[in-house]
């Protein structure tokens, strides 16, 4: 989807929003370094995770630490390494090993 939303979703309990960041939130770039958040896409998560009460969050492919570097001021429930890694609403960290798991 290419053109912005001219008209705000209504929001209800019933919704939860999941942002992939490289390539949605922020453009994608040679080097994974060089990525950036713009300021007005953050205001937005902020405001949109106001108004949903919390229930939205960041995946990647990205570690949790990368991610919130990335959030800047921003403090959201988070999945990083395909979720391999996990920050749930309360700020519980979830790590899951790499036994088992299939990561890159």
């Amino acid at each position: 989807m290419t053109e912005p939303l001219t008209e705000t979703p209504e929001l209800s309990a019933k919704y939860a929003w999941f942002f992939d960041l490289d390539g949605t939130l922020a453009e994608i770039k040679p080097h994974p370094d060089q990525v950036v958040v713009p300021d007005n896409i953050l205001q937005g998560l902020q405001l949109l995770a106001t108004a949903s009460d919390g229930a939205l969050a960041l995946i990647s492919g990205r570690s949790m630490v990368e991610l919130d570097a990335l959030a800047k001021t921003l403090s959201l429930p988070i999945s990083g390494r395909h979720g391999a890694e996990r920050r749930d609403i309360n700020g519980k960290t979830h790590i899951r090993s790499s036994a088992g798991c299939a990561c890159a």
